[in-house]
């Protein structure tokens, strides 16, 4: 009989525990090429093997989201897309809770598709981007310009408008190569002057979290004189470079506005011709 009561009471005391809620800790993150680390802020499902209402974590500012589950089998699924270097990433990861534990999702174990299920959501917010992730294959930047041109033999007509338009491809985050052609040009009683420089350059960027360069390059430098007619036409050729910095600030994620300051030189035979260029470049990726 006592048999019986104590039986019924251990049944008692054991279905609470086996209900028993464990805790369980989520952190999310992707790592770029250059191997740094981002936490990815959204939303992920805990889906149960074997059937049930799903659970919903939420991870933080720094990846990172607790909850408490039951112990079992799970699917842990991600329906929104994090990008890092313009690729997409999901996760859809099995796990077993049986007691605490903590759940990395990562680039290791992430798709590049969205995971079945339909469950429709929101658009997750992508993981922070350095200023690095966007320099990648090729690039081109152009935009206007303030000249400035500071010569010997020559009048003192020297303020006048440019542009700079440099094209190349990427080597890694830190730096580029290519090509640039930059002008300083003005018009003035029917006669039109300009001086334009063309360079092989190397664009150096100190780092992959801020945008600043620094440009330099060597090439050739054409000044030039004529008539609106183009009947009279004066050119003379020489040797030129280039110096200049800038800061490329992202305004999308491959696309970045730089205010750039540049130094053109230009030695010809028995005197030289400098220009300034101070202007805003707009620049791709």
């Amino acid at each position: 009989m006592w048999q019986g009561r104590l039986s019924a009471v251990l049944l008692l005391a054991a279905a609470p525990l086996a209900a028993q809620r464990v805790p369980v800790t989520l952190t999310a993150s992707l790592t770029n090429d250059a191997g740094k680390v981002f936490p990815v802020s959204g939303r992920f499902w805990f889906v149960p093997a074997g059937g049930g209402d799903s659970v919903l974590a939420t991870t933080d500012g720094t990846g990172t989201a607790r909850l408490e589950l039951e112990p079992g089998s799970y699917q842990v699924r991600s329906h929104q897309e994090a990008s890092l270097g313009g690729h997409s990433f999901y996760w859809d990861v099995p796990v077993t809770v049986t007691t605490s534990v903590l759940i990395e999702l990562t680039s290791a174990n992430a798709q590049p598709t969205a995971p079945s299920g339909d469950v429709i959501v929101m658009g997750a917010p992508p993981p922070p981007q350095d200023a690095g992730s966007r320099r990648r294959g090729f690039w081109i930047g152009f935009g206007p310009a303030y000249a400035y041109r500071d010569c010997n033999h020559c009048d003192s007509l020297n303020s006048a408008g440019g542009f700079t338009v440099h094209l190349g491809g990427t080597v890694s985050p830190h730096l580029r190569i290519g090509g640039s052609i930059d002008s300083w040009f003005r018009e003035s009683d029917n006669i039109y002057r300009s001086q334009s420089t063309i360079t092989a350059v190397l664009m150096y960027f100190p780092s992959t979290k801020l945008g600043f360069r620094f440009t330099g390059g060597v090439g050739g430098s054409v000044i030039a004189a004529y008539e609106s007619d183009f009947e009279q036409h004066q050119e003379e050729g020489g040797l030129g470079y280039i110096l200049g910095v800038a800061y490329e600030g992202m305004v999308a994620r491959k696309f970045a506005l730089a205010p750039y300051i540049s130094f053109l030189g230009g030695s010809f035979d028995h005197r030289y011709s400098n220009f300034w260029l101070f202007g805003l470049a707009a620049t791709w990726p």
